[in-house]
């Protein structure tokens, strides 16, 4: 089984029941499929950011579950026979160890400069005459 996260529009215009009915009509679908819902947000009246079905406003709902991934076509059917869920997103939830993970931008190494050490035009002289062999 993979972890599905599903939201949902749930048209404006319903009563409370009318709403509670469709949120538990989706549950209760994944739980007699076999599935395992992890967690459920309520329903939450949106204002949404473009106009669907020339409505401005929206209960969206969200919900992470376990499902079969070859049940999933059941679900999407589910969705798109309700004439009450006006759209729908179903994502695959990647496990935490399988997520890529992000760059870390890391800090230069401040490096302290050291000043570098005088050294006399003798010394240079001398270490010339001890490479050149003379």
């Amino acid at each position: 089984m993979k972890c599905y996260q599903l939201t949902y529009l749930i048209n404006p215009e319903v009563g409370e029941k009318q709403l509670q009915d469709v949120v538990s009509q989706i549950n209760d679908f994944i739980r007699k499929e076999g599935g395992v819902i992890e967690k459920e947000d309520k329903p939450i009246k949106k204002r949404l950011g473009y106009l669907i079905e020339k409505r401005q406003v929206a209960f969206l709902v969200s919900l992470v579950f376990l499902f079969d991934s070859q049940k999933l076509s059941n679900l999407e059917i589910l969705l798109k026979e309700n004439s009450q869920i006006i759209r729908h997103l179903l994502l695959v939830k990647l496990p935490i160890s399988q997520k890529p993970r992000r760059r870390e931008k890391v800090a230069p190494l401040l490096v302290e400069k050291s000043k570098p050490e005088k050294v006399e035009l003798k010394e240079i002289e001398k270490k010339l005459k001890e490479i050149l062999g003379e």
